[in-house]
């Protein structure tokens, strides 16, 4: 980005302090609000990480700052949320969450109120947002497959899905390998039996 774009913007890094360790991410927050973001496939930049560095040493400081930053955009869609909800947003972003058929569900009521108040403010473009809302989901469900068939049928009739052509590959995948261990465990009784 050439320099002009930030200062016949006014965009500057906030100097008040409230996002001491993430000042980049609001900084890049406040940038998307005024251009066009997009994902390159080619890697552009190579990132090294060592335990000195400020995001190892930081940390907590750092994620207090993102989530407060994270729900800030949250009521900028005019969601008004609860404990509740804003920690299950940061476990959805961490991918740090329980893989449980409570939090799926949870998160799918999530994804949707996120959804809806985006159709009300439109503030965010809906493909956009369906593209990383899908992203999300995608790995909730992939990570929660262990939970069966529920599983994935709560992901197809969910609203944002994207690649359920992964997720089903992944799906048989893990009931052919139970398929497989319930054969070898029949045949193991059979051979006992037989002794």
């Amino acid at each position: 980005m050439r320099k002009d774009f930030f200062t016949k913007n006014n965009i500057f890094y906030d100097e008040s302090g409230a996002f001491t360790r993430a000042e980049d991410y609001e900084l890049w927050v406040r940038i998307s609000q005024k251009c066009v973001f997009a994902n390159l496939a080619e890697v552009l930049l190579k990132y090294r990480t060592h335990p000195q560095q400020i995001r190892s040493q930081n940390s907590p400081e750092q994620t207090e700052a993102s989530n407060r930053l994270r729900e800030q955009q949250l009521h900028a869609l005019g969601l008004v949320c609860s404990r509740q909800e804003i920690l299950i947003h940061e476990m959805m972003v961490t991918g740090i969450f329980p893989r449980s058929r409570d939090f799926l569900d949870a998160a799918l009521q999530w994804l949707k109120k996120i959804i809806l108040a985006n159709e009300t403010k439109k503030k965010y473009d809906y493909i956009i947002l369906d593209d990383i809302l899908s992203e999300y989901w995608t790995d909730i469900c992939s990570r929660t497959l262990k939970l069966g068939l529920p599983a994935f049928t709560i992901y197809i009739h969910a609203p944002c899905k994207k690649k359920p052509c992964t997720l089903l590959f992944k799906f048989l995948k893990l009931l052919l390998k139970r398929l497989s261990r319930l054969n070898q465990n029949q045949k193991f009784l059979l051979d006992l039996l037989k002794t």
